[in-house]
């Protein structure tokens, strides 16, 4: 097994080369140094390219569009365009996690001002994913055959049907209550 450093290798390999060549170590550090810095350069224009492909996703940048003739659309290139992939998007010592959290207070932005034409569907979609995975926020009817009707936790069919016959602006202020006040809501799939 081999337990040297791929940094180590390298370094070995430049000697070697200077050896053979009889060339001055001053150079061959010269010549190190700068394939070192462009590897560096390399790999943070790589980091930015995968950052900015993942910050284009989250950010739909397929909201603003510019209608022209004959139905085609063209992109509205602003900020978030493909114009120079691998340039800086985010802000210095910020990363994804940051540009998620103002994603999503844009949205709830947006909904706490009424502005429901200004959500896309993908944000209203992550909405009802949220409210798919919530503990707690619907209940359902269970019906037995002597009678008695007793309250479960909804099931994942019973959630799913709410959540496709109901409203967006009604699912949410729904939720939000039951955020804001802890109240479960209960449905009857009868």
């Amino acid at each position: 097994m081999d337990f040297e450093s791929r940094d180590f290798k390298k370094k070995r390999v430049y000697h070697q080369l200077a050896k053979k060549y009889n060339l001055p170590i001053d150079i061959i550090l010269f010549i190190y140094n700068i394939v070192r810095k462009d590897t560096i350069k390399e790999f943070i224009a790589n980091q930015n390219f995968y950052c900015n492909i993942l910050s284009l996703n989250i950010v739909d940048p397929y909201i603003s569009l510019n209608r022209i003739n004959n139905n085609n659309f063209i992109p509205n290139y602003n900020y978030w365009s493909f114009e120079n992939i691998y340039k800086y998007r985010i802000p210095i010592g910020k990363n994804l996690e940051w540009l998620i959290s103002c994603n999503i207070n844009n949205f709830y932005n947006k909904m706490n001002n009424r502005l429901w034409n200004d959500i896309s569907d993908r944000e209203k979609i992550l909405y009802e994913i949220k409210i798919f995975a919530s503990e707690g926020f619907l209940e359902e009817f269970s019906y037995h055959r002597d009678g008695d009707i007793n309250i479960i936790k909804a099931t994942s069919e019973s959630k799913l049907s709410y959540i496709k016959n109901t409203e967006f602006r009604h699912l949410y202020s729904d939720y939000h209550s039951h955020i804001d006040n802890g109240h479960t809501l209960t449905i009857d799939n009868e």
